[in-house]
């Protein structure tokens, strides 16, 4: 379907990419025609669904730091809902883990307490987001804040708390929400999971089947928990078992207790910070040393000052493209850049700085990629940053002044302070 038909009929919303789609509805990234500002618009699949307005009511009393903010709710022409919310710039928990396969312990504690403090806003207004995963948190690029959203299913404490549908991720989901009931709990076993995969790198269930994963969940058994935590810091053990116990009463009484157990936890700061950890999965190796932005591996041009001074690297491949001169391994056929044939190949040992696979030949290419250097197919551009460069396609942050790739000042639009 083509992006243009949706979104309300006033045009105030400009769509410039989509950012993601599910079964319930699919994210747009736009641009607000009268306050300029990027705003992520969530759009209905279908005509008649009331999520929307669900995740309407119980965001628009929320004024949290960790919980997105919403700004209206409208209809489409076709009659479809959408909501328009924040856009958040920076990767979701789960692009961490699929990146980094498990964070420092101190790193992992301190998120989880972070995302408690938003689930205790939550809760105070009466509400249970029931689908708490690594997919619905995002770490805001800027604030290194995890950021909660996606309350399609959230659930209204005060107009039903014993049946309903067990909708919701599998993996996170404890036993009486496979049986259609949400508490105050159910938020406390999902923080549960997503803090012991965020440890070990995987769920307590492992990789299975639907059927095996429901009846390992619904079975939950104290020692086989017991057995499957070797992994997790022993001081963190006895917290992570009691917020996974079978039996709600048996877990902590309020998302407030656990995140008091985990501050009361002793864990020592080793590893790397959060802030380290962007800047590797950001590829940042370095500042510029005119105006000490942090520049990505493979820019071109530093995005603050857009002067058109191509930056120097001397850590890049050893040959060039002869028709760009773009830093290129030997091992390719294509530059990645610009196409170009390279007459030459060598059978060298691939460079392990790839962050994808091409979707024609299954290569592996590096983030940067336009073209896949061993079948050239054209390939999407960068899929941290989701704005397009008006003068290359190239995707670009709301932040920076001028592209990296093409060297084109920016127009840097004022963006409001959210308030606390």
């Amino acid at each position: 379907m083509v992006l243009g038909a949706y979104v309300d009929a006033q045009k105030r919303y400009r769509i410039l990419n989509e950012l993601g789609a599910g079964g319930f509805a699919r994210v747009l990234l736009c641009r607000d025609r009268i306050s300029r500002e990027f705003r992520a618009v969530k759009v209905a699949n279908r005509m008649g669904d009331e999520s929307l307005l669900r995740e309407a009511r119980g965001l628009r009393y929320l004024s949290h730091p960790g919980i997105v903010r919403v700004h209206e709710v409208g209809e489409d022409p076709s009659g479809r809902l959408y909501l328009v919310m924040d856009y958040l710039e920076g990767p979701t928990l789960s692009d961490l883990l699929e990146h980094f396969r498990r964070l420092p312990a101190w790193v992992a504690v301190s998120l989880g307490m972070e995302i408690a403090r938003a689930l205790e806003a939550i809760h105070a207004e009466g509400f249970v987001h029931r689908d708490l995963n690594p997919n619905n948190v995002i770490i805001e690029r800027r604030s290194r804040r995890p950021i909660v959203c996606d309350f399609g299913i959230a659930r209204d404490l005060g107009l039903s708390t014993q049946t309903g549908s067990g909708a919701g991720t599998l993996a996170y989901m404890p036993p009486e929400q496979l049986r259609g009931r949400a508490t105050p709990q159910t938020d406390v076993f999902a923080l549960a999971v997503v803090l012991y995969e965020m440890l070990t790198g995987q769920v307590p269930w492992g990789e299975a089947r639907t059927a095996i994963m429901a009846y390992r969940i619904l079975r939950l058994h104290r020692r086989n928990l017991v057995r499957r935590m070797s992994a997790a810091p022993e001081p963190l053990r006895p917290v992570l078992l009691r917020a996974m116990a079978r039996n709600p009463r048996e877990r902590y009484v309020s998302i407030g207790a656990f995140r008091r157990a985990l501050a009361d936890t002793p864990v020592r700061k080793r590893g790397r910070s959060l802030e380290q950890l962007l800047d590797a999965y950001y590829n940042i190796h370095r500042v510029c040393a005119t105006c000490g932005t942090d520049l990505i591996t493979y820019m071109r041009y530093c995005p603050e000052c857009a002067d058109k001074n191509p930056l120097r690297w001397s850590d890049g491949h050893s040959s060039r493209c002869p028709k760009c001169h773009w830093g290129r391994h030997p091992s390719w056929r294509h530059c990645p850049w610009c196409g170009a044939s390279v007459s030459r190949v060598s059978r060298a040992r691939p460079p392990a700085s790839a962050r994808g696979r091409c979707p024609s030949c299954r290569g592996a290419v590096p983030f940067y990629a336009r073209f896949c250097p061993h079948c050239r197919e054209r390939l999407s551009w960068d899929l941290e940053f989701k704005i397009p460069c008006p003068g290359c396609g190239w995707g670009i942050a709301a932040r920076w002044r001028g592209c990296p790739w093409c060297g084109r000042k920016l127009r840097r639009e004022r963006t409001r302070r959210s308030s606390p």
